[in-house]
């Protein structure tokens, strides 16, 4: 049983789990049950890093969240029996999403299924945040689930301080196989896409903002899923000649603008890893962006892209000037990060990891 968000609203998370259930090998050998936990989408994201975040969207979207939630662990017994689940797989982060997913590992528990947790968002800020007390419990509750998956070394690194090493293992984000490397026309303009997303601060777009007006007569800045507010800075700060505008778009289209770009710009503040920096990978597209989360185990410095600190405004103009005036970088470096995609971040190559896990996990039990 797959535990998590499946709601359009949920992005990277939801996209994993597609990956998972739906365009893997895995689904071959594994009957995947999906198993909700969506809630009504909030309609104000500038916090999402704090329990504050539960409030955003006002009383009445809370009330209905935590009723909608409480019919989710009501049910979760319910249709673990039902579905003779024989493993849990369950998506986890930071703040109340942690609590979350902890009483339903311990609802599976009681019912002696074994689980497997995934970690994504920005649990070392959730964990540095919670008092004394509390980072005990959390510490505690680390241990109860058969087993731990993080999207890279570094977490890795950071959860063995947490709870034993063998219990951790790494499955980074991963791509269906890509298509051929695409043939970009270098004669036109240099084209600079910025995933903008609700969550727009986190994302960078202070940034950008700062950086589109030292790219004016070089390069145009591509935005996609850009909010009413960051429109409304865009042409109080007079930028509508340097920047467009794309609304949310589905996958195909989402494929065809990775295409029709040159650059992703990512300058994050935070990130766990990314899938749209491995799609844009996937379509040969050069990166710039910061090192946050697993990029920079992804990202080689001047090999397929550049990382900055995401106020680090010199530095991403610079890298984004290089790539601008130099077509034959560009290239060579989205070549390197489709090669790499193919040998290292495809879909059936990384999610193998899963099929071990998942069985060693069942055989323990």
């Amino acid at each position: 049983m797959v535990v998590g968000p499946f709601s359009e609203t949920a992005g990277g998370v939801l996209t994993f789990q597609k990956n998972l259930m739906q365009r893997s090998d895995l689904k071959e050998r594994w009957d995947f049950v999906p198993f909700s936990t969506s809630r009504p989408a909030k309609q104000t994201t500038s916090d999402n890093y704090s329990y504050g975040a539960l409030f955003n969207s006002g009383l009445k979207r809370t009330a209905v969240g935590l009723g909608i939630t409480a019919w989710h662990l009501s049910a979760f017994p319910v249709a673990l029996k039902r579905h003779r689940t024989d493993l849990v797989q369950i998506q986890s982060s930071d703040f109340y999403n942690f609590w979350e997913s902890m009483i339903y590992i311990a609802q599976a528990s009681l019912l002696k299924v074994p689980t497997v947790i995934r970690f994504g968002g920005d649990f070392e800020h959730f964990f540095n945040a919670s008092g004394p007390k509390a980072q005990r419990l959390i510490v505690e509750l680390l241990q109860t689930p058969t087993a731990i998956v993080v999207q890279s070394q570094g977490w890795k690194d950071y959860f063995s301080q947490h709870t034993d090493a063998h219990r951790l293992h790494i499955v980074g984000n991963a791509v269906p196989h890509p298509k051929s490397l695409p043939i970009r026309n270098n004669d036109g303009v240099v084209k600079i896409l910025f995933i903008c997303t609700s969550d727009a601060t986190r994302k960078g777009v202070d940034a950008v903002l700062a950086i589109a007006p030292r790219l004016r007569n070089q390069a145009q800045l591509v935005f996609v899923a850009a909010g009413g507010e960051v429109q409304e800075r865009v042409v109080k700060l007079g930028l509508q000649d340097i920047i467009t505008h794309h609304p949310v778009v589905d996958r195909v289209k989402m494929a065809e603008l990775y295409e029709e770009n040159d650059v992703l710009l990512m300058p994050s503040l935070s990130e766990g890893f990314p899938n749209t920096m491995l799609e844009g990978m996937a379509a040969g597209m050069a990166y710039v962006g910061s090192p946050v989360g697993a990029v920079s185990e992804v990202i080689e410095e001047g090999v397929n892209g550049f990382l900055h600190a995401p106020d680090d405004i010199d530095g991403l103009t610079d890298s984004l000037v290089a790539l601008v005036k130099n077509p034959e970088l560009r290239s060579k470096m989205g070549a390197n990060n489709h090669a790499k995609i193919c040998s290292e971040y495809e879909l059936n190559t990384m999610f193998k990891r899963f099929d071990r896990i998942w069985n060693d996990v069942i055989m323990s039990r």
